[in-house]
């Protein structure tokens, strides 16, 4: 069983490495990207983060302020439960949890209809 799980393991790396060849370049400093590459991966992240901003923007108040806290302030929990008003940091970790399914429900629904929106 151990020989068979690292041989997957290795064909799985040797896939992914081949993968990777096709979209870097080898410079003197070893793997790099092209300027073309990196312009287009940094307007990815930045469609990608504003269109979190944007679905967490049309999630109730305290979701987004519980979410905004936790990722962009980097308050732990008991900072938010005081904040928010949550009776203990346990409560506040479930809101967390069901904020953050929302906001995943609502990323995934817009990546939809900009796709649907794009054929």
């Amino acid at each position: 069983m151990g020989i068979v799980k690292n041989l997957c393991r290795k064909s799985i790396q040797n896939k992914t490495n081949e993968a990777l060849k096709g979209h870097y370049q080898i410079g003197k400093s070893g793997m790099e990207m092209s300027e073309r590459e990196r312009a287009t991966k940094e307007e990815l992240l930045e469609w990608r983060r504003s269109l979190v901003i944007s679905c967490l923007s049309m999630l109730d108040p305290k979701c987004e302020a519980l979410l905004s806290g936790y990722y962009f302030e980097e308050l732990n929990m008991k900072q938010l439960s005081i904040r928010l008003g949550y009776s203990n940091d346990n409560v506040a970790k479930s809101k967390k949890f069901k904020c953050m399914k929302k906001l995943i429900e609502l990323v995934h629904q817009q990546v939809k209809s900009y796709t649907e929106k794009e054929r």
